[in-house]
This record gives C-alpha cells, structure tokens and sequence, in this order.
C-alpha cells in the first residue's frame, strides 16, 4: 500500500439512529478539512456517517452497503432473534440517503462478497454477515487501500461466529491490526464530538451525537495513530 495502510484505509464504527458507535478513524491524514460535500442529512449521527463513508471512500464513490433488509429477504427466518431489527427500512433508507448525500452512489447487498475491489468503501451494519473467514477478507481489501465503515455491535461477529444478539466477545485482538482497537464493550451515556468540523462537516467540538440510557456499541484500546472524532 506505498506505506501505512492507516493514510489510505479506514474502519469506521459509527451511530445511526437509535444505535450508537465509537467512532474511530485510523488514520495520519487532516481529518479536520478534507473538503467533504455538505450533507442534508437532518442528524448529527448520519452526518458524521456520510462524511466518514465519503472520506473513507478516499476519492472513489462507489458503495457497497450490506445491511439488515437485503441479509433478512436472503436468509427468511434464520436468524429468528432481531432479524430484521425494529425499523429497518427506515435505518437503511436513511443509511443510503446520508450516503447519496455525499455523492456516494450505493450498491446493497446482503453479503460481503470475496472480491471488493470494484467498491471504493464497503459498509455494514448486520451483525449476522460477519464472521472469521470474512475478516481476512476485509483486511486484505483494506491493506489494498479500501475502506470500511462497520456500524453498532458489527465487529465482535468478525472474531466469533454467532448467529445471536449476545456474542459475548470483547475480545478484539484478532482484527485489531484493520479494525483500529482491540476491544469492544457495550456502554451508556452520551457520544459527543471531539475534534471541531471532522471529516469537513459542522459538527462542533463536544456537539452531542447522541444520548441514550440502553447499551450502545463502543470500542476501546485503540492502535496507535487512531484518530476518535467522537467519544
């Protein structure tokens, strides 16, 4: 990759509506101004999401989305737990619509397929699609220059094979070399911005993404030259 894969690439755990992500970028580049198309998306969480697919795509713009709706037609009944989740439709209409606004034009899928090299950034946010053997198809894609962006509790599924919504793996280390951190825990509070304009948005320094007293999706132990655009 002509260097540190971490300049090119990025994996991405972010919030979308009713469901809140660390989000982390593992990066050495400016993320503060990288001339990002101003989003219309009306919240914050999806804001950050298209600006952070956007960088991530690294110039590129074509979007491979794997999402709950595409995954539950695929595999009716199977798995029968949170499949799809509560609104659904409307998490992945407005997954896509934050992408488009960015000038992203997307693809859906309800697989993550061996061969990325046709996407410039892939995104997930179905916890069922991940498991082991696709995590070495990730990093190569990444180590390639791609770039991913995994959404709430996706990442504890591409260390342990788990069809259920309590993998019990906090355990990171296995991916931690493309995913950026080496844990995951489930926690509650509030998600608020930690750098002024990331990833050329608005969004303010301590501006809260998000607030909610149920357990979110976070990640910890993070490698070094990660940057956190909100915690």
């Amino acid at each position: 990759m002509n260097g540190d894969y971490a300049t090119k690439a990025t994996a991405i755990i972010t919030c979308i509506i009713t469901i809140i992500g660390f989000i982390i970028l593992s990066t050495t580049t400016n993320i503060q101004n990288p001339q990002t198309p101003t989003t219309r998306s009306a919240t914050p969480s999806l804001t950050l999401l298209g600006a952070g697919a956007h960088w991530a795509a690294n110039g590129g713009n074509r979007t491979l989305y794997v999402n709950w709706i595409d995954y539950s037609l695929a595999h009716p009944g199977h798995p029968t737990e949170f499949n799809p989740p509560p609104n659904a439709t409307k998490i992945v209409s407005s997954v896509i619509s934050a992408l488009n606004d960015t000038g992203l034009i997307v693809n859906r899928s309800a697989e993550i397929p061996s061969d990325l090299s046709r996407y410039s950034v892939v995104v997930i946010d179905c916890y069922w699609v991940g498991n082991p053997s696709d995590s070495q198809i990730l990093r190569n894609y990444i180590f390639n220059g791609g770039g991913v962006v995994l959404i709430s509790g996706t990442p504890p599924y591409f260390v342990k094979n788990d069809k259920t919504l309590h993998p019990l793996q906090n355990d990171l280390s296995e991916i931690a070399d493309w995913l950026g951190a080496s844990s995951y825990y489930n926690v509650e509070g509030q998600a608020q911005i930690t750098v002024n304009n990331p990833l050329g948005t608005s969004l303010h320094l301590n501006q809260m993404v998000f607030s909610g007293p149920w357990s979110q999706a976070a990640i910890f132990d993070l490698r070094p030259g990660a940057t956190p655009v909100a915690v």
